[in-house]
């Protein structure tokens, strides 16, 4: 039997994620005009964090509504909390990097100022990061819902 204190803890977690994923899309959807020649890399991590601010907000709604007293949750709560923090991390990193780019682009004032920030090789392997991440909450969620 999952306690209430443990779906709290998820519950929050996933709402965390939810925030993070919100703040980030803000800074790509900032960032995505000063980087003309990167839109195609800043539409994927876009698409990546949307997908997971929705299923951590999905999570979110299923725990809050059905997850006390549900033993499933207590079967995967070990897993699930391993998951959202390190969901709620690469989200943190993001939106540091994020905000230190448009930062750097709006200080220079003009398009490739923020090419000094943006490493294409990191946001590749942060977009496949994402993804992963991205997958593991879906698959999560579709257990947790059947």
């Amino acid at each position: 039997m999952a306690d209430p204190a443990s779906v709290v803890a998820l519950v929050s977690a996933s709402l965390t994620i939810t925030i993070r994923a919100a703040k980030v899309g803000k800074y790509l959807y900032s960032l995505k005009p000063k980087l003309q020649k990167a839109e195609k890399c800043v539409q994927q991590v876009s698409t990546h964090v949307s997908a997971i601010r929705i299923a951590a907000r999905s999570l979110s709604d299923w725990l809050e509504d059905d997850a006390v007293g549900e033993e499933k949750v207590e079967v995967v709560k070990e897993e699930l909390l391993q998951v959202l923090a390190a969901c709620g991390e690469l989200l943190s990193d993001l939106e540091s990097y994020f905000s230190k780019a448009l930062a750097g682009a709006e200080k220079m004032r003009f398009v490739g100022t923020v090419s000094y920030v943006w490493n294409e090789t990191v946001i590749k392997e942060t977009t496949q990061t994402l993804h992963q991440q991205e997958t593991a909450l879906v698959l999560i969620l579709n257990t947790l819902n059947k």
